[in-house]
């Protein structure tokens, strides 16, 4: 599995088994729930983009910053202020 859409769903949660995906590039879960991600989403390695936009987010783990995902290109992903805003 390369890319995965779980837009506009609902979630209050991601299931910790997402780390298990490690294969996916493409991630999209805006427009939830959610208001933290697994720990588990570290096993990521191969994660390209990431739109978590439109969720209440309370916490960004640590080490889901210091992907290279995350770094590359950080204009393509909400800052954690506008996270927190919305």
């Amino acid at each position: 599995l390369q890319r995965l859409y779980l837009s506009g769903n609902a979630l209050s949660e991601l299931p910790s088994s997402l780390g298990n995906l490690i294969l996916l590039e493409e991630l999209y879960i805006d427009c939830n729930a959610l208001s933290s991600f697994p720990k588990t989403m570290k096993a990521l390695k191969n994660l390209r983009f990431f739109n978590f936009d439109k969720n209440p987010i309370r916490d960004i783990p640590k080490e889901l910053k210091k992907m290279p995902f995350w770094s590359t290109n950080p204009n393509r992903y909400p800052s954690f202020e506008t996270v927190l805003q919305t």
